[in-house]
């Protein structure tokens, strides 16, 4: 259908057809000036006869998609590879994403989101049985939201509001909310420089500083910024990270979950890559095979590491100064479903080499039985 001003001038032409006076007198409706494309025969005619454009496949994996298909009965991973195997992309991107895939996959095994069942049971996988009915994965950052979770304080008085302020932060930005909320800013603001007596230019360039609330930024900023910077390499220059002892005590302890999360799914290789553990096993031939033999009482006797919010809860990591005050001793309960909460796991941390590295290096100096 033709635009409306189109339409209408057609119709003030068929009026004024038989009337020369009044073809002179008239005046043809102009086209929005606002959000108007341009449409008329001749654009219907270019493009019954242009090419038609080829469809480009907007198909990519992603945790949401990954978690998703691997909840399905059946197998889970037959699916994920039929799904690649069948979309309209490239062969250079299939293969891409089954290589991304298998990446994401990684990731949900080793934040104990997707458990891999021992060998000869069916199914082969499923998805964490404490997680609720409606767990989902569908936001690009979420998780780093998971991992960040067990860095808040579940029994501060503003844990409810921080939890929000974090669920929030990995989410698009509600333009239309953000917008009135600095308006509000904003008159307030104009308010109180009026009655201050301060000049318009000065109160205009008060106003270009002014920005939305963001709730915790601070906190989400950091521990971002080192979610980021534990999967790079190091730069060549650092800032001293010990400087802001909070924000440098949760960047312990999202070191120490890195490790657990290794030792919760059994990973001894990726601990041995990862960690010195010299000070562990100091006259160990096969570093691996001794790790696994001290955690093998532990398993037996327990169902699994908890990895939850409740197990990441501050009272379970105790950060503390030695006598050489260089060294930090950090000890971590082990948590688990029964509650029993039995074992801790220490490291030593070097203040010296984290101010010259910029990156938090623990160095596991026991594992063992707490005496209850």
């Amino acid at each position: 259908m033709a635009p409306e001003h189109v339409i209408e001038n057609k119709r003030l032409e068929a009026k004024a057809a038989g009337d020369p006076k009044k073809r002179k007198k008239l005046v043809k409706k102009k086209p929005p000036e606002r959000g108007f494309v341009h449409w008329e025969a001749g654009t219907f005619e270019r493009l019954q006869g242009a090419p038609a454009e080829p469809l480009q496949s907007s198909f990519e994996v992603s945790h949401g998609m990954l978690l998703n298909v691997l909840s399905r009965g059946g197998d889970g991973c037959r699916a994920m590879r039929e799904l690649i195997r069948d979309c309209h992309q490239s062969d250079t991107a299939k293969a891409s994403m089954r290589r991304r895939a298998f990446e994401l996959f990684r990731s949900l095994v080793d934040r104990n989101i997707i458990e891999i069942m021992p060998r000869g049971t069916d199914p082969k996988l499923r998805v964490n049985l404490e997680l609720q009915d409606d767990f989902s994965l569908n936001q690009t950052l979420a998780l780093y939201c998971i991992d960040t979770l067990g860095l808040l304080d579940m029994n501060a008085p503003d844990y409810a509001l921080k939890l929000l302020s974090l669920a929030e932060a990995i989410l698009e930005d509600p333009d239309a909310i953000l917008r009135k909320q600095l308006d509000k800013l904003k008159s307030d603001k104009v308010a109180e420089m009026k009655a201050a007596g301060i000049e318009y230019e000065a109160r205009m360039d008060e106003l270009e500083k002014l920005e939305y609330p963001k709730p915790e930024r601070a906190f989400i900023y950091d521990t971002y910024q080192s979610t980021e910077a534990s999967q790079a390499a190091p730069a060549a220059k650092h800032t001293d990270i010990t400087q802001d002892r909070e924000s440098f005590k949760r960047l312990i302890r999202s070191e120490v979950f890195r490790f657990l999360r290794m030792l919760a799914n059994r990973d001894y290789a990726a601990i041995d890559a990862a960690y010195a553990l010299d000070t562990l096993f100091p006259e160990a031939r096969f570093v691996r095979a001794e790790l696994e033999t001290m955690m093998a009482p532990y398993h037996a006797s327990h169902q699994w590491i908890r990895l939850d919010p409740a197990a990441r809860a501050k009272i379970n990591t105790r950060i503390t100064e030695t006598e050489s005050k260089d060294i930090w001793l950090i000890e971590q309960t082990l948590v688990d479903p029964e509650e029993l909460n039995d074992t801790q796991v220490s490291f030593h941390l070097s203040l010296a080499e984290a101010r010259e590295s910029g990156i938090v290096r623990l160095v596991p100096v026991s594992i063992g039985t707490l005496l209850l």
